[in-house]
């Protein structure tokens, strides 16, 4: 689904995108692709809704 973003809040994932990159590399684990999500276990792989 599409979710409006303020631009703060664009800035604020961007980063977190790039520390969680950064985190990945340093464990020898593959970055993730473009169109993975946000908010994920280490391997992409989506939390459960009940979590």
């Amino acid at each position: 689904r599409l979710v409006s973003l303020s631009p703060s809040t664009v800035i604020v994932l961007r980063e977190h995108h790039e520390a969680e990159d950064k985190l990945r590399e340093s464990l020898w684990i593959p970055p993730l692709t473009d169109d993975d999500l946000v908010f994920c276990h280490y391997d992409g792989k989506p939390y459960l809704p009940d979590s």
